[in-house]
């Protein structure tokens, strides 16, 4: 798995709050984007989204991981 792509999609889906939008802001289908996060949370051996029937949100792992990506991937 490209972990940096991986990362990329989470910060997306992260911002967007989505799967859905995190998809279109990332030019992928949502399958994509729910496997890739799925991935990662294996990888990262964490659960980084929790969802409701309207929104994900990050999980505190998530937040912690959010915060270590996302300046590398703005840079």
């Amino acid at each position: 798995m490209d972990k940096l792509e991986a990362f990329r999609v989470f910060v997306q889906v992260g911002d967007a709050g989505s799967f859905t939008k995190g998809a279109q802001r990332s030019e992928l289908p949502k399958s994509a984007v729910t496997q890739k996060i799925q991935r990662l949370e294996k990888d990262q051996g964490v659960k980084l989204l929790h969802s409701n029937p309207r929104r994900k949100g990050l999980t505190p792992e998530g937040e912690q991981l959010y915060a270590q990506v996302e300046p590398i991937l703005a840079a």
